[in-house]
């Protein structure tokens, strides 16, 4: 079964034995994870109408960056359920481990979406169609709003 998250004007399903974090719920932008058994996870940031998502990638990778050694990104866009999106994609070391991330931005009407998954490097491979799921799951909703 699917769990279902209904906030911020967003809506998407996730694996019903991954736990649900409302990181900010009270200002802008809003956020929200979700977290696999085992620490992958995937977020969604909900940013005001007003925002710039190209600075909000810039930010997230300057971020990155500056928390962790040995990374790397690259620019690339994807598209998800006809949504074409642009982000990139991280790999990084932390605790000795490869760790994967990557980030996609996208607009809905009047909604400004990040949404970034990470997760170990093997982990991440076994994820990533569940990650795609969700992110398919989020923008076919918004659509159909």
């Amino acid at each position: 079964m699917a769990a279902v998250y209904d906030n911020f004007g967003i809506s998407f399903s996730y694996p019903e034995n991954w736990k649900l974090v409302e990181e900010q719920a009270q200002e802008w932008p809003r956020s929200a994870s979700v977290y696999s058994p085992s620490d992958a996870f995937w977020n969604v940031t909900v940013h005001p109408d007003d925002a710039d998502l190209r600075e909000a990638v810039d930010a997230v990778v300057t971020a990155m960056d500056e928390t962790y050694d040995d990374f790397e990104y690259e620019a690339t866009t994807e598209t998800f359920a006809d949504y074409e999106t642009f982000g990139c994609n991280m790999h990084f070391y932390c605790l000795d481990m490869l760790v994967q991330a990557q980030v996609r931005a996208f607009e809905f009407g009047d909604a400004k979406v990040l949404v970034m998954f990470q997760g170990e490097d093997r982990e991440f491979d076994r994820l990533r169609q569940v990650f795609s799921a969700i992110t398919h799951d989020l923008v076919r909703r918004q659509a159909a709003a």
